[in-house]
């Protein structure tokens, strides 16, 4: 039930909404005790116990405002790859009954999750009549899809190419910057670390996810609005093709 499954993503991305906004404000409201107001009155003299709790204390805030970008960023990419993937399910199996795909993909026992074919095939399927990747928010779900990655694999840092990073955190400034990636030209092997960085746009860098909690709203609103545009482009599809509502909006065959 596409349609359905569309609404309830949009749904569990708005619920979300509030959940970062209280995340911002208890974040705010513990940061602000260990900002650099309050840490310029240890300046001179670093080294007492207050010091170092309120240093200590500072890198807990911190480490919370990057663990929860990370468990967001996770929960939002999830969301929309069910429902792309669900909407190719939809499209294969109920509207076009394309047996090609339905054996390749959906097949009784078969387990497809890959939004990146899923978009690909929505694509061919409508002759390019819904086309996820052409829309403007592709680029930055290409990119979250890779740190995911990482982050699902315990790896806190990750490699990017430098423009990309700038041109996704004109979007949502969640990547920091580590360093810039030393490569080799004889082995063509990548050292972690140059010391002088060129900061060329197309050197490649060791980057993690920044402490920027704020950015969270950005993110959630980037995402819902994304998740809008697909269930539009769905349905605007669908009428137009001559379905009704009905099939639309309908079951899905149980295999």
């Amino acid at each position: 039930m596409t349609v359905m499954r569309a609404n309830h993503v949009i749904n569990e991305l708005k619920k979300l909404g509030p959940v970062v906004e209280k995340l911002i404000s208890t974040y705010d409201s513990i940061f602000k005790e260990y900002d650099s107001d309050e840490l310029s009155n240890f300046e001179t003299n670093p080294f007492t116990s207050e010091a170092d709790e309120c240093y200590n204390n500072r890198d807990v805030c911190r480490k919370f405002s990057q663990f929860q970008i990370e468990l967001m960023l996770v929960k939002h990419v999830a969301l929309i790859e069910n429902m792309i993937v669900e909407i190719f399910r939809h499209l294969t199996c109920c509207l076009l009954k394309n047996d090609e795909y339905q054996k390749e993909y959906f097949a009784e026992g078969a387990k497809f999750s890959d939004p990146m074919v899923a978009a690909n095939k929505i694509s061919v399927l409508t002759d390019k009549k819904i086309r996820i990747k052409k829309m403007d928010f592709w680029c930055l779900l290409e990119l979250m899809r890779t740190i995911r990655h990482h982050i699902a694999h315990g790896e806190p840092s990750f490699i990017i190419l430098r423009e990309k990073v700038i041109k996704f955190n004109e979007q949502i400034n969640i990547i920091q910057f580590i360093s810039e990636i030393n490569e080799c030209v004889r082995s063509k092997e990548m050292y972690p670390t140059l010391l002088h960085p060129t900061n060329d746009n197309k050197s490649n860098w060791l980057c993690c996810v920044s402490e920027n909690i704020h950015e969270l709203t950005k993110l959630n609103l980037l995402f819902l609005k994304f998740a809008e545009d697909i269930r539009k482009s769905y349905i605007e599809y669908g009428t137009a093709a001559g379905f009704s509502q009905h099939e639309i909006y309908g079951r899905m065959p149980k295999f």
